[in-house]
Parts: structure tokens; sequence; C-alpha cells
């Protein structure tokens, strides 16, 4: 099997969703391969996106420099996390389909709204 590459995850850390996405994720694994970074916890222009893009969506790099954001970010976390699979599959179809950037997008725009709703608790 192949060795899989460390991916460094950029999230907003003053998002209730997104926190508490990254813990639940980190605790179901992800073989050591995900390192998940506060955009607003850590100095991330090192990184060269844009605070204006980093604010937009998540953000995965690749240690050969590739870099991903929004709904290829989630395909990418879901697939390297066993636990995570069906969402993959969701995920990865909706983008085939055609509406898995427009979900992610209107979610993203909407995280903190759907935090305070939703009384997210992180436990």
């Amino acid at each position: 099997m192949k060795n899989p590459q460390k991916v460094t995850v950029l999230y907003d850390d003053n998002c209730s969703v997104c926190s508490l996405s990254v813990d639940v994720a980190s605790k179901l694994g992800g073989n050591g391969t995900l390192q998940f970074t506060g955009i607003h916890a850590q100095d991330v222009a090192d990184f060269g996106i844009s605070e204006e893009n980093l604010e937009k969506s998540m953000h995965t790099i690749w240690l050969d420099g590739r870099v991903e954001n929004g709904m290829e970010s989630l395909v990418q976390i879901t697939r390297m996390i066993p636990p995570l699979f069906p969402f993959w599959a969701f995920f990865k179809l909706s983008m085939l389909i055609g509406f898995g950037d427009g979900l992610y997008d209107f979610m993203a725009r909407n995280r903190h709204r759907i935090g305070r709703t939703g009384k997210l608790m992180r436990t």
C-alpha cells in the first residue's frame, strides 16, 4: 500500500461548525496524515492564500504544493478517514452530478448562522 502524504487543512477556527468538524475528524483518525491549522490561531501567510479566500472556504495543502479548497477538500479529507467514507461517497457524487460546489458554498456562507441556530456544543 502506498504511504499516504501528509496534508495541512486550513479551516476557520472561529466557526463552531468548522471546529466541531475538525474535532470529530481528529478523533476518527486519518492515520496521522491530516494536520489541522486554524486560520485565526496561527500565521498562515506562508501558505500564500489570501485572507479573503481563507475566509471563504477550507483549504487542503499537500506536501507536493498542490492546493485544493471547498468541496474538493471535503472529498479528500473524508477519503482519508475510513469512518467518514459514506460522506466521501456523497461529496464525490455531488461533485460529479454538479451540485457539490454550490452545496459547499452555501454551507460555507452560512456556517456562522448554522452554528448559532444549531446550538452546536463542543464537548
